[in-house]
């Protein structure tokens, strides 16, 4: 029986045990539509065996093209519902699924009670919903992934308790180092934070920076990207640990300006224009929107996201663009044509 035959009987319930082992055999070769349309069907299967392979092939399948899908096309809400529990551990699909409005509050939920901390920010966003199942707050408040910033979060949209110790500014303070207990350590960023102050060539910094850096252990850099000035946070925003990258961005120095321009860059990491993504101080400028938007680096699920808050001259740029993802432009395309 050819493959398609089989797919048109799992999809009705009426496919054998044989017939359902053969089709997931052969789905990384499927269609995406008709990779959906198998393992939404057989995602509550009773047959030990059916259900164990299933597991072993969602775990291999393309991430970002079902990602890109379930953002791009129709899927229903209850086929999303099973997505999100076949592909749990799939950090892009499950930030599809929290972007797709047709996904229903039962979903949400559901990913609330795992999600990770970007993900969150994500649920957070969909005010009307919130709204709506406040519930969700309860399921996000029970989540274990969940930091103490968060919860304030949480706490703070649902206008429930948030502890006196926290703030507004709780992510941009600067975190206690755990330095080994060498004070020495934080003596040397010190001394290196004042040479660079007292070069006034801007080229001769950036040199200064650049040769004290490459000498500088995990911890030291850290703390140079928290308290050292703008030219330590360009070069170590592209650090390959993205413990220390990730610095850059919790630096009280850091302002608007240097965030469009790490916006704009294409050698950083993915996680850094997620994290610029979500924080909505720095979203309320334009100029980063539209650079995140016009970044091919990304995330797909973020570009579609703030596509809407974009002029109608940014939107031609990018329907005609060849740098960025083809979700994106294509999105772009139709908007365009819509508002003629």
């Amino acid at each position: 029986m050819a493959t398609g035959e089989m797919i048109a009987k799992i999809r009705s319930g009426q496919s054998t045990k044989d017939e359902k082992i053969a089709v997931l055999n052969e789905l990384e070769n499927l269609t995406v539509n008709s990779c959906v349309d198998v393992l939404t069907s057989l995602s509550n299967d009773e047959d030990e065996e059916v259900s164990a392979l299933l597991a072993e092939k969602a775990k291999n399948i393309r991430e970002d093209t079902f990602a890109n899908y379930i953002l791009m096309e129709d899927v229903t809400g209850e086929k999303m519902e099973s997505l999100a529990h076949i592909f749990k551990d799939k950090k892009s699909i499950v930030e599809a699924i929290i972007l797709n409005p047709a996904t229903n509050d039962s979903t949400i939920k559901f990913i609330a009670g795992f999600c990770d901390g970007d993900q969150v920010e994500l649920i957070l966003l969909d005010k009307p919903r919130l709204s709506n199942a406040k519930s969700i707050y309860d399921c996000l408040l029970e989540n274990p992934r969940l930091t103490t910033q968060l919860k304030y979060e949480v706490e703070r949209e649902m206008g429930g308790p948030v502890s006196s110790s926290s703030s507004d500014q709780g992510e941009r303070q600067v975190p206690r180092l755990m330095l080994t207990g060498k004070v020495e350590e934080e003596d040397i960023v010190e001394k290196s934070i004042k040479e660079v102050n007292a070069i006034q060539n801007e080229d001769d910094r950036k040199t200064s920076v650049y040769k004290q850096v490459i000498k500088m252990t995990v911890p030291q850099k850290i703390a140079f990207a928290l308290k050292g000035p703008k030219e330590a946070r360009s070069i170590l925003i592209i650090d390959a640990n993205k413990v220390v990258s990730s610095n850059v961005l919790k630096s009280p120095k850091v302002n608007e300006n240097e965030v469009e321009g790490y916006a704009k860059m294409r050698n950083v990491s993915e996680d850094i224009l997620r994290t610029i993504a979500l924080n909505r101080s720095w979203m309320r400028k334009t100029s980063i929107v539209e650079a995140l938007a016009k970044n091919p680096k990304t995330p797909v699920a973020i570009s579609l996201k703030l596509l809407p808050r974009l002029n109608k001259f940014v939107i031609k740029s990018l329907a005609t663009s060849r740098d960025i993802a083809e979700p994106v432009r294509k999105a772009a395309d139709r908007m365009m044509k819509n508002q003629g």
